[in-house]
Parts: structure tokens; C-alpha cells; sequence
């Protein structure tokens, strides 16, 4: 394609590849510095995040279509709740907040106390003893 263009094929000159491979050497290692100054910065900011945004990016890219189906459903049920009612800021941020930390003492809290340990689990202890 680059032939039917009248392109030359091989560097040289008149492409300006001797010219530009001096400016590139520098110019990609400092930037190979900033991509790794990023990608550090977002892996320490956005490591515990991880699987969530897992979990976000399989639903936006409907890995499993009919649990996108419902997420889709659900913000959109939400969002015209929201949009719909005459409730105030501070009853929403209220509310938010309340759920925020009713799924946290559940995390912490409650699911610990009530789970079942799981059998590989119980195999693994009573060979230890």
C-alpha cells in the first residue's frame, strides 16, 4: 500500500528515520519514566479496588449478559427512583451512608460469625493437630 502511494519503503532521507531515531531514543525513555511513574501510581491508588473494577468491567463488556441485564435494569430503576421523587440531598446522602455501613457491619461483622468453613478448610485443620 505505501508503494501506490509513492511512498519509499526503506528509511533513508527523505523519510526522516536517521533524524528522527536520535530524538526517539531519548524522548521514549522518558517517557517510559512517566508511563511507570503512572502505572505505579494508579496500582497504588486503584489496587484495593481491583476486583470491583473487575466486576464493573465484566458487566460494561456483558461477559455474562444476563447479569448486565439486571445491573442495567436496577441503575436504571434507581436512577429514575432518584430522578422522580421529590426527596432532599441530605435524605439520599443519609440514606447512601446507611447503606454503606449496613453492608460493611456485614462484611465485618455478621458474615464472619455465621459462616460455614469450608470442608478442604476443616480437612486442613484436623491433619494439623
Amino acid at each position: 500500500m505505501a508503494e501506490a502511494e509513492g511512498v519509499p519503503t526503506t528509511p533513508g532521507p527523505a523519510s526522516g528515520s536517521t533524524f528522527r531515531g536520535r530524538r526517539d531514543v531519548s524522548g521514549s525513555w522518558e517517557r517510559d519514566q512517566q508511563v511507570e511513574a503512572a502505572q505505579r501510581a494508579l496500582v497504588e491508588v486503584l489496587g484495593p479496588y481491583e476486583p470491583l473494577l473487575s466486576r464493573v468491567q465484566a458487566a460494561l463488556v456483558w461477559e455474562r449478559p444476563a447479569r448486565s441485564a439486571l445491573w442495567c435494569l436496577g441503575l436504571n430503576a434507581a436512577f429514575w427512583f432518584f430522578a422522580l421523587t421529590s426527596l432532599r440531598l441530605v435524605f439520599l446522602l443519609a440514606f447512601g451512608l446507611m447503606i454503606i455501613v449496613c453492608i460493611d457491619q456485614w462484611k465485618n461483622k455478621i458474615w464472619p460469625e455465621i459462616k460455614v468453613p469450608r470442608p478442604d478448610a476443616l480437612d486442613n485443620e484436623s491433619s494439623a493437630c
